[in-house]
């Protein structure tokens, strides 16, 4: 993780400054958005500043002409940190926004650098089908994941109960199969004898041809 600060920044508060940098190991991978889309969140990192004479109080820095740039950790996104893009998390409006934040090339393709003019709770976010399929096969199959599926409605709607349909439908199928296969062998029509015999053309006109003579 690297923070680089402009000067200008600092400068304008006049006295000595102290910028806390907080970086965060676990990361967000099943966020829904207002829109429904799934996204990813990974190399989470907070960053405030605050001077020297009020060290608990964080000041409140946004519209910098001088970017602040971020090197953020995006190794914990495996294959998806290509895709990764940089934003933060409005506390007011409580979602991740890409407001304000720009990523910028590198050559590394573990780190995310972006460059922003306020300071807040920044991270790289990957959207829609990549961050569906990352949560889908590294936390889908485990207890967690399980859970997280009972507790939601996907049988309500029409895919989720057309599957349902499906599936009942399906075993209704098998218990019936399963039953006339068991009244067959309590007939004792289930021997191989039985379902091997095929009759052919020439023995069932013999045997026409005989019933026909003794009438």
């Amino acid at each position: 993780i690297k923070v680089s600060v402009p000067v200008a920044m600092l400068a304008q508060f006049g006295e000595d400054v102290v910028v806390a940098v907080v970086a965060f190991d676990q990361s967000l991978e099943d966020q829904v958005a207002n829109d429904g889309t799934t996204f990813g969140v990974y190399g989470i990192v907070s960053i405030e500043i605050s001077t020297l004479s009020n060290p608990g109080i964080a000041q409140n820095v946004s519209g910098l002409a001088d970017p602040v740039l971020l090197t953020l950790n995006a190794s914990a996104a495996g294959a998806l940190a290509p895709k990764l893009s940089c934003a933060y998390f409005d506390v007011q409006a409580r979602h991740w926004s890409s407001a304000g934040v720009q990523k910028v090339p590198n050559d590394a393709g573990s780190t995310l650098v972006c460059a922003t003019s306020h300071l807040s709770l920044f991270g790289g976010i990957v959207r829609g089908f990549a961050a569906a399929f990352s949560c889908s096969t590294v936390s889908l199959l485990n207890r967690d994941g399980i859970s997280k599926v009972r507790r939601t409605t996907w049988y309500m709607a029409a895919p989720g109960q057309l599957l349902l349909g499906f599936i009942i439908a399906t075993y209704c199928l098998l218990l019936g199969a399963c039953f006339f296969d068991w009244r067959l062998s309590k007939r004792g029509l289930r021997d191989e004898k039985v379902f091997c015999i095929i009759p052919r053309r020439t023995q069932v006109r013999q045997r026409a041809g005989k019933t026909g003579s003794a009438t």
